[in-house]
């Protein structure tokens, strides 16, 4: 647990601070960038997520998993090499096609005009992935500080950018992704740089299909977990306009919070679960995934609680009151990322672990399918709050479908009825403010710091007692 809680610290502090310092610039942008303008970069981030997942068909997902196949240095090197190399011929063939496909790609947001913004996000994406492969070196070898120098100097470059173009030029969402385009371009030389001194030249085709037979799979899974989490906004654009599209964003935006927090453990958890599920003794090794996996559930459950409960607080605080509505949609939305987070640890790695990557986009795919009716019959009706609740029904589809027939690979026991009374619990206290008692605002603010600081409390003194209920093969180590 110490190691993974200090690589844990490093790959946070790559995430956390951009978020952080994110957020302290959100009231900067909800004065200089209206929701329409918000609600343009938005829309431009939800395609840079489509393209992001075809344009290298995750052959960085291969690179993750195939690295602990073997341990010779020269034939990680020649795989890593190999996927490099074609990362930039996938890159250049994404560029073409997206040019010739203008005409298709203008009907997905058709209030929006394609030169510049959506030429501004093709180019930012096939450049961007030429730092995938780099990214997950650092990652599998196990070098966390370099990880955070490559990410953090990259953002600081950006939001100075963003700052300049966004508060000084005025530009709006043009100035967005403009910035981003430029300090993207600037690191392309720095990636090139990290792959000739760690990877060297070789390519091995027989590698490379190898590598495209088990990551492919994952295009059609990430397209769907894209449908989960932000295929919402194309319907919100098309049935409620880019207003709306911005005060949604907004609140799904501060959402994130969450995720970058427990995507940083996950990063640090990926490589230590692939050592002890190739290790020799798997009645150990199981007994250590069960601890950490569990462990970590809970501490996610408890974040997403003190995010939502005092979200209203921050978007008064912070925000622009153009952007007020989106306090709700962060309570709603947050929650399928807790259970993307649990899965994230859980059952996703457990069926990457088998190498049973079809059936895992199959289970996807189901949920994505209900995803899109739910977004069809529920924003025209309930408009943001459709959408949200269409993402977390579908969400809690695939989350237990995932869970049953993770069974079928590599699996540890997750304690899912445990959870959800803990979660149920919280949701039941959110709810209670949200409906009746934030009308009442200093009475409001009190009880929740109490409230608050009373768990925090509670948790410290019966952790002992939280481990032998929540940690049934034994205390944490």
């Amino acid at each position: 647990m110490t190691s993974i809680l200090k690589s844990s610290s490093y790959y946070t502090l790559a995430n956390i601070l951009p978020q952080a310092i994110g957020f302290l610039f959100l009231p900067v942008y909800s004065r200089y960038m209206t929701p329409g303008d918000f609600g343009i970069v938005s829309a431009m981030e939800t395609l840079t997520a489509i393209f992001s997942i075809i344009v290298c068909l995750s052959l960085n997902r291969a690179a993750q998993r195939f690295y602990f196949d073997n341990n010779d240095a020269t034939v990680r090197k020649s795989m890593l090499s190999t996927l490099f190399i074609s990362t930039i011929a996938l890159a250049f063939l994404f560029f073409i096609l997206a040019l010739l496909a203008e005409p298709i790609l203008q009907l997905i947001f058709e209030s929006i005009d394609f030169y510049p913004y959506f030429l501004f996000c093709i180019i930012s994406v096939a450049l961007n992935s030429l730092s995938l492969i780099p990214i997950i070196y650092y990652q599998v070898s196990e070098q966390p500080k370099k990880y955070v120098l490559l990410h953090l100097s990259r953002f600081v470059l950006q939001i100075l950018l963003i700052m300049f173009f966004v508060v000084w030029e005025t530009e709006g969402a043009m100035g967005q992704l403009k910035a981003v385009l430029i300090s993207t371009s600037l690191f392309v030389p720095i990636y090139l740089f990290i792959a000739y001194k760690n990877f060297g030249r070789h390519f091995d085709f027989t590698l490379l299909k190898k590598a495209v037979y088990f990551s492919w799979p994952f295009v059609p899974t990430l397209l769907v977990a894209w449908i989960l989490n932000l295929s919402d906004r194309l319907f919100i654009e098309r049935f409620l306009g880019l207003t709306e599209l911005g005060v949604y964003s907004m609140g799904y935006k501060i959402s994130m919070a969450m995720f970058v927090l427990t995507s940083a453990f996950t990063l640090a958890y990926t490589p230590i679960f692939y050592k002890l599920a190739n290790s020799k003794n798997q009645i150990e090794a199981k007994i250590k995934l069960y601890q950490y996996s569990t462990f970590a559930a809970v501490i996610f459950t408890i974040l997403v609680f003190f995010i939502s409960l005092f979200s209203k607080e921050l978007f008064d605080l912070v925000l622009d009151d153009r952007y007020s509505k989106g306090y709700g949609i962060l309570r709603v939305i947050i929650i399928s990322h807790l259970l993307s987070a649990i899965m994230s640890i859980t059952s996703v790695l457990y069926l990457i672990q088998a190498k049973l990557t079809k059936l895992n986009m199959y289970i996807a795919l189901q949920a994505a399918i209900l995803n899109i009716i739910l977004n069809f019959l529920l924003i025209p009706p309930f408009g943001m709050y459709g959408a949200a609740i269409a993402t977390v029904l579908s969400m809690i589809l695939l989350t237990i479908i995932q869970y049953h027939k993770s069974k079928a690979g590599y699996f540890v026991s997750v304690p899912w009825w445990n959870f959800s009374c803990l979660i149920f619990l919280l949701l039941a206290v959110i709810a209670m403010y949200h409906f009746y008692l934030e009308i009442f605002p200093i009475f409001s603010i009190i009880s929740k710091i109490c409230i608050a600081s009373a768990l925090l409390v509670f948790s410290y003194l019966k952790r002992n007692y939280i481990k032998s209920i929540l940690l049934v093969h034994g205390e944490l180590d």
